[in-house]
């Protein structure tokens, strides 16, 4: 905050920061409390961004999740949340080529908000300081109401919400994934089958041409949504729909090419194969001497490997099997892996 505040545009900030705590307010997100004496209080911060559109400045108020107690202010069981896998997302892309059925994305504003604490979960949040709450008496702090982003049972909550509301509007949920819906159309409907996937807060529609306007409209009494574009990037990676050829296209460039700048192997020279062939990788190739092992103390191996996973499970099918050789190694890798 004091970074934001000290900014030649401190006030857009302000009034960012005021918005979100009025936007707070209005849905009923907090009681003014004094704390129980066993009270774990849990701190909060502004999360600070700017957004190409007519409102740039966003000011998002996130609670410290990590500073949470199991037992006492959330349960283990209670915070796990599906997301839609990346295979069904490619399957209802091929099929909406094949039908040439529109692609939509949307996105849920404040969508964690949805979701509310259940009993016996009490949340206690410090009130960020710089931030003036009416109403607030000195020793008070906020019982939550609402789940926070940056909570642990957030997530859980909001899907919770997300499917009872798309349960509402006749949406049935899948049995091989639990983050898709879909629902058999009437001939009046345009027939066919429309479907929406989620993965948290953005969620991708398919439906017919004449079905996609009701699909929209049936989800705004139960969530504040974007305004439905289609589909171009979702989860790092670029799409691109061509429906007179009937092709869908997924391309994760931006993502590699900010990997390989991360690392600096953006100015190498390219090869045809992700490794070489001729090189045999074991263990006899791992740190044993304490030159190598002081040789790789700050090589970022496993970093690499975890970013390089996404990408061979995404788009770049060539590389899983390389991964899948160098994670062997990822305890103890040598200067050859």
């Amino acid at each position: 905050m004091k970074e934001a505040l000290a900014r030649p545009d401190s006030q857009q900030w302000m009034l960012a920061m005021i918005e979100e705590i009025t936007r707070l307010e209005a849905r009923n997100s907090w009681e003014y409390v004094y704390p129980p004496t066993n009270a774990n209080l849990i701190s909060a911060r502004f999360v600070y961004n700017l957004k190409g559109n007519n409102t740039p400045y966003c000011a998002q108020l996130v609670a410290q999740g990590y500073k949470q107690v199991e037992g006492l202010d959330y349960n283990f069981d209670n915070i796990f949340a599906p997301v839609a896998r990346l295979k069904s997302v490619c399957a209802m892309c091929a099929i909406a080529a094949i039908k040439d059925n529109e692609l939509v994305q949307i996105d849920i504003k404040s969508a964690f908000l949805h979701g509310r604490m259940e009993p016996g979960e009490d949340v206690y949040l410090v009130p960020s300081k710089g931030i003036t709450l009416p109403g607030l008496k000195p020793g008070q702090v906020l019982k939550l109401c609402a789940c926070f982003y940056g909570l642990k049972q957030a997530g859980r909550q909001w899907y919770q919400k997300l499917r009872d509301a798309l349960s509402q509007i006749g949406f049935t949920r899948s049995q091989s994934d639990h983050a898709v819906f879909y629902r058999c159309l009437s001939p009046a409907e345009g027939s066919g089958t429309a479907t929406i996937f989620c993965h948290v807060d953005d969620m991708g529609l398919k439906a017919n041409k004449k079905y996609m306007p009701h699909f929209i409209r049936a989800l705004k009494p139960h969530f504040e949504l974007s305004e439905g574009r289609q589909i171009h990037y979702l989860l790092g990676m670029h799409i691109t729909c061509d429906r007179e050829k009937r092709n869908i296209s997924f391309s994760q460039s931006a993502y590699i090419n900010c990997i390989l700048t991360r690392y600096r192997f953006d100015e190498v020279c390219t090869v045809t194969t992700p490794m070489d062939p001729n090189v045999s990788l074991s263990k006899e190739q791992c740190a044993i001497t304490e030159r190598q092992q002081e040789e790789m103390k700050n090589k970022p191996y496993r970093e690499a490997l975890g970013a390089l996973m996404y990408a061979s499970v995404g788009t770049r099918l060539d590389m899983p099997y390389t991964v899948s050789t160098l994670v062997k190694f990822s305890q103890n890798p040598g200067p050859t892996h």
